[in-house]
Formats: C-alpha cells, structure tokens, sequence
C-alpha cells in the first residue's frame, strides 16, 4: 500500500490546502482529487484498488470543528485551507425559497421543502444567542450564513459515534455517492421492467467507512477493484431522489432507490376507505423508480379490487405477491394507469418541457436541482403507466387465450 502525496493533485487543490492535509496527518492510500465527469471533482483511484483496500485516514483532530467560529479568523484560522475548498453555496432543500418549492410541483415535495426551510429557520433563530456569545460579526449571524454552515454539516459530515452531529472529514468530503445495490420489486408477468430489473448481485459495493477506536481516525476503505484513473465513489446509505436532495443537494438520474409517491386523492374513494379499514395510512403508496408498485400497495390494490369470494379464499395470493386472478388484475392495473395519469395531468408542465429546460440550462443552482427532482418523479409516473399497460396487454392475451 503505497501512501499518495496530495501535491500531485494539482490544480484540483491548492497547494495550501494540500500542505495543510499532510500537516493536519491526513493520510491518502492510492486515491487522489480529480475533475470527473460525474459530479465535477471527486476521487480517482492513482492505481488498481483491491476490495477492502484502505483508502483514507482522517485524525480525530481532523473531525471536529466549529465551523463558523473558525471561518470568521480567516487566514489565522488552523482550518482554514480547508474551509475556503468549501463551497460557497449550496443547493441543499433548506437552502430554497418558495419559488424553488413551489417548482417541485408535487404537494408532497412542496411540503417537505417548506417543513425542511422552516425547520432551518427556527435551528438559527434558536442560535443566536450562541453565536452572539461567540462575539462573531454581524454578517455571520446572518440566516444565509446559518443555512451555508447547515450546509455544509448536512452534507459533508460523517457520522461518528461520539458526535450525533457527525464530523467534518477534509478531502474524504470530495468522495461522490453512488447508491447500494436495489431493492427487490415485486415480479409482475409480462413486465418488461421486472424482466430487466437490476439484480443486486449484479451491483458492487463502492467504498464505505467508519470511525477507527483504535486508530482515532476516520477510516475510508474501497469496496471493489478500481483501475487507475477511475472515480472512487463511496457510499453512504440508500436515499430517494427527494431525501438526497434534502440532505446532500442532488438528485440521480438513475436512483435504483428512489420512488414517486402517489397522492391518495387520486386514487378511487373507495380504495381510501378500504385503507381506513385495514388501517393504514397512504405512506406505502409509492411507485418504485421503474414503475413497479411497491409491495404493500401491489397488495392492497389486490385485496381492494378482489370479489368476495376470493377475498373469502385467494387473498393469500395477495399477501405472497402473486396474481389472484386475471380479472383481478386487470382492475388493478386499470387503477393504477388511471392514478399516474392523473398525477401527471395536475402537475404544472409535461416531462418533455422539464427537460427542454433543463438543457437550455437556464435556471439558477436551486431552481435545476428542483426541476431536476420534478423530472425523475416524472419518469416514475410514466414508467408506472408503462408498467400499467404492458401488464393489460398480457393480460388481454392470456384472457383470450383462456
């Protein structure tokens, strides 16, 4: 294991940044900060990278910092080649205005954005008293300067077990995410998106890490072989679209985790009464990110749209994920085209026009990390009318076939 000098990095890092790692005991093993094509900067492994590989040591010294208090001295600051790598804005939910909630289109998201910008609000408010304690200047007890430290602590942190605020790790921060392997859908006969579904061990495990007791570091360890030149992605927990861009500020194009939440309001009255008697709530009413219906909605619109003679004798069928009948699914899948259609249809503009815009790359920083989230909810929706339509047409067949 050879240990990486951080000067190679060049002109990713700057020279300051890269002394003060080295002082700092900042210990690199074969990886180095470099452009990439996802994300802009990121790890690169410098050579072939054996799973389990130890790729990163971060001192205890390292973890923890105030970090306004010591973005306030500036220069004299001991973090501060750290801290002026940091970005100077963020795209993370707390950081939107109601402009940019309201562009998520969906109530759901809508909702959250404004809980999430509230809760943030009221965290700084509550705090400052202490950053008056902390004699800083006027304009770092600023809301703006609050939501950048927040930022940067929501997105940068790792978690540690002394410290449920986690803590800042320099350089380990410049690793991107890449998702854990997916989840396991429902098989749907006839579906080409469970025929092609990605399967888990078809996906590799990243890169991870942890604290180190023994070593009072920070730990990263590559999870799988990289080549040189090839980005060190790690990763850290399964996220939606709409979770990542609270916490992190982005979303995936190709999110294997991520799901579009269907309002019960779309559904038929009927079906929300049936909820209520069974006792649960709209929470499981997802699409997953190819369209496929969660399990416990595949369930409850099966045992919603069962006669009763096979509620009475085939609703075990349901609870195993399998087909009660082709009447029976021919109703669920009616439903469930019917209720993506009318998601789409109330939402503020088509996906062809979300994309347009995207590209013409008009929007502020915010305003495209929310058309960008409004977008793969979109691409939920239509993989699920997919989904709905491809079932109907085998259904229609093995129907006349009977």
């Amino acid at each position: 294991m050879d240990q990486y000098n951080v000067s190679e990095v060049g002109c990713v890092m700057s020279s300051e940044f890269d002394a003060w790692l080295q002082a700092s005991g900042v210990v690199a093993y074969d990886i180095k900060a470099a452009f990439v094509a996802e994300g802009w900067r990121g790890i690169a492994a410098v050579k072939q990278l054996p799973a389990g590989a130890l790729i990163l040591q971060v001192p205890e010294r390292v973890l923890t910092a105030h970090l306004l208090h010591e973005t306030t001295k500036g220069q004299k600051s001991h973090w501060h080649p750290y801290l002026a790598q940091l970005p100077h804005k963020y795209t993370l939910m707390m950081n939107f205005d109601p402009d940019h909630g309201q562009a998520l289109q969906a109530p759901y998201a809508q909702q959250n954005a404004t809980a999430t910008c509230q809760q943030a609000q009221q965290s700084w408010t509550e705090a400052k008293g202490l950053l008056s304690l902390l004699g800083l200047p006027k304009k770092w007890c600023s809301l703006k300067a609050w939501l950048w430290a927040s930022s940067t602590v929501c997105s940068r942190t790792m978690h540690v077990p002394f410290s449920s605020a986690g803590a800042l790790t320099p350089f380990g921060d410049l690793h991107n995410y890449h998702p854990p392997p997916p989840p396991h859908y429902p098989e749907i006969e006839g579906v080409s998106a469970c025929c092609n579904q990605d399967r888990v061990q078809d996906y590799e495990d990243y890169g991870d890490g942890g604290y180190s007791e023994s070593f009072q570091e920070y730990c990263l360890y590559a999870r799988k072989r990289y080549c040189k030149g090839e980005q060190v992605f790690l990763c850290y927990g399964k996220y939606t679209n709409l979770e990542l861009l609270e916490h992190y500020g982005f979303v995936l194009a190709h999110n294997p985790h991520d799901e579009a939440h269907l309002p019960l309001s779309a559904f038929p009255s009927s079906f929300a009464s049936y909820l209520e008697q069974q006792r649960r709530t709209a929470r499981h009413c997802f699409l997953h990110c190819n369209g496929i219906p969660g399990w416990q909605l595949l369930q409850d619109l099966r045992c919603y749209a069962a006669t009763v003679m096979e509620r009475k004798q085939l609703v075990h069928l349901a609870v195993a994920g399998e087909r009660i009948s082709l009447a029976n699914d021919t109703e669920v899948f009616k439903v469930l085209r019917s209720v993506c259609d009318s998601v789409l249809s109330q939402l503020g503009s088509t996906l062809g026009q979300d994309e347009e815009f995207l590209q013409q790359a008009a929007a502020n920083d915010c305003m495209q990390a929310a058309i960008s989230w409004r977008v793969s909810y979109k691409r939920c929706l239509h993989a699920g009318v997919q989904v709905a339509n491809e079932a109907l047409t085998a259904l229609d067949t093995w129907a006349a076939q009977a």
